[in-house]
């Protein structure tokens, strides 16, 4: 009787506790100084809702899944995103994960939520269809920026939201080692060379042995070139000293106008890569572009003059990076715009800053790759085309064909889908460049360039091409605590930068 009388006591306490929880959640609430998507309790419904069938029924699911989508947003850029609007919104669903964003260093907890793992195909895309009927009707369709599959803008910040080094190298830039150290990566190579037996030296030699060996299949998870994120950076190189300096023609003349310049293209706006190739001055090549015409214009595409190299700085993100530390190219782009580059990608990491006028990019994934290379999407690579007509040093057929691979057959200003159909399936963004921006472009994506003359009827830019790096090395550098601007004349004690040709 008396362990009947216990048990009973027992379970009315129980009760009596769980009805004290229930009353303080009813009573109290969601917890405050949330907002927004961070303050929602998954599974309730609206009892306004005509779909609502019990709105007293609601499903206690946690809030880590809701903080966890919003930090995973934020440290996307969510909470820089395009337009006023956009942020505003990201901020009051999510200003905790804002907050911290902008508050913290993230050199912890960087890692976003894990999601189910999928093995890849071996070919992940293949060459979409032909037309059907419900597709656009074949024929020229205009501009490759009338192209269906547009996505919008790429990702920007502004002044005071720039990533750190260690940010620019985790989310846009990703090293070669994190990809290779992912969870997905590691799944991969577990499943082509068996689960790691041991910790030693000889274990590690055999899977090091067997990803070469796999290494085609294992690309698209751990070699991920398309891996990286283009970012607009607002205001960017307005700290520049070239941007005040090199305002006009004219200041350029007098500072700089004695400069030899041995990489001027001489022939359409439109780019075909079989352009006359000119040296000259930039004094002489200012006064030859003011006579420009759409058949017959110069276009400076050189490496930077040393004696130039003191008016630019290191772009921030890659001070302290390691990136400083191996070969770089810096190129001068100059023209009296309108011009209009082939649609092509490049194997190094770009920052594009604009000094005068304007620049519009169309830019494609990299992922891509295996659609917009293919000879369908008009694309060609001349170094293949020269092996197999047996005649890969003849410069006479160089020149008639052009250099490199890039979509020779493409007429950019008037794509026609008759021909190409695949270019209305391929995503893309757009970035527009104005002065004093820079714009971040990974590598091996595709893209084509619209330049536009700014006051004075010019266009004036530079881009810094780099390797992607293997790691990041914080203590490789100029340093990451001091943010004292380094002009690129820093590097030439280092022999970093490349002077040649491309």
């Amino acid at each position: 009787a008396v362990s009947a009388a216990r048990r009973t006591d027992v379970i009315l306490m129980g009760l009596g506790t769980l009805i004290a929880v229930v009353s303080f959640l009813v009573v109290v609430g969601p917890r405050p100084g949330l907002a927004g998507s961070e303050n929602v309790v998954n599974g309730a419904c609206d009892a306004s809702d005509p779909t609502c069938t019990d709105p007293t029924k609601s499903t206690l699911k946690t809030l880590a899944d809701t903080k966890a989508n919003c930090w995973s947003r934020a440290l996307k850029g969510g909470c820089g995103a395009n337009g006023a609007e956009q942020r505003e919104v990201m901020k009051a669903e999510c200003p905790a994960s804002c907050d911290k964003v902008k508050r913290k260093s993230l050199k912890k907890g960087l890692a976003e939520p894990r999601t189910a793992y999928t093995a890849l195909p071996t070919k992940p895309h293949r060459l979409p269809p032909p037309y059907s009927k419900d597709s656009p009707p074949p024929g020229h369709l205009g501009s490759l920026f009338e192209m269906p599959k547009r996505l919008g803008f790429v990702d920007e910040v502004g002044p005071g939201e720039y990533p750190t080094p260690l940010n620019f190298h985790r989310l846009y830039a990703p090293t070669i080692d994190s990809q290779r150290r992912s969870i997905d990566c590691q799944r991969e190579i577990d499943v082509k060379c068996g689960k790691k037996k041991n910790k030693s030296q000889k274990e590690k030699d055999r899977r090091e042995k067997c990803y070469s060996q796999h290494r085609e299949e294992l690309y698209w998870r751990c070699g991920d070139l398309s891996r990286g994120t283009p970012l607009l950076l607002k205001g960017y190189a307005k700290s520049f000293p070239a941007f005040t300096k090199w305002s006009t023609d004219a200041n350029l003349v007098n500072m700089y106008g004695s400069v030899p310049l041995r990489g001027i293209e001489i022939g359409p706006r439109q780019e075909t890569r079989k352009h006359e190739m000119g040296e000259m001055t930039l004094a002489e090549f200012i006064s030859a572009k003011a006579n420009d015409t759409d058949e017959r214009a110069h276009y400076v595409v050189d490496p930077f003059p040393p004696a130039m190299l003191g008016d630019v700085h290191i772009p921030s993100v890659l001070r302290c990076s390691g990136a400083t530390e191996k070969k770089m190219k810096f190129y001068m782009w100059m023209s009296a715009g309108g011009t209009k580059s082939v649609i092509h990608n490049d194997q190094y990491d770009n920052i594009n800053c604009v000094y005068a006028g304007s620049k519009r990019f169309f830019i494609a994934d990299a992922r891509y790759s295996s659609i917009i290379t293919h000879q369908k999407c008009g694309w060609v690579d001349v170094n293949r085309e020269l092996d197999a007509m047996g005649v890969k040093k003849d410069v006479d057929m160089r020149e008639q064909l052009g250099y490199g691979a890039f979509g020779r057959e493409i007429n950019v200003s008037s794509v026609d889908l008759a021909r190409f159909p695949c270019w209305a399936h391929i995503p893309w963004k757009e970035a527009v460049v104005n002065a004093g921006d820079c714009l971040f472009l990974p590598q091996w994506h595709f893209h084509h360039v619209e330049s536009f003359a700014g006051e004075g009827d010019r266009n004036l830019a530079s881009n810094l091409w780099w390797k992607r790096l293997q790691k990041f090395n914080p203590k490789a550098g100029f340093g990451c605590k001091d943010e004292t601007p380094v002009p690129m004349a820093s590097l030439l004690p280092k022999k970093t930068l490349n002077f040649g040709m491309y």
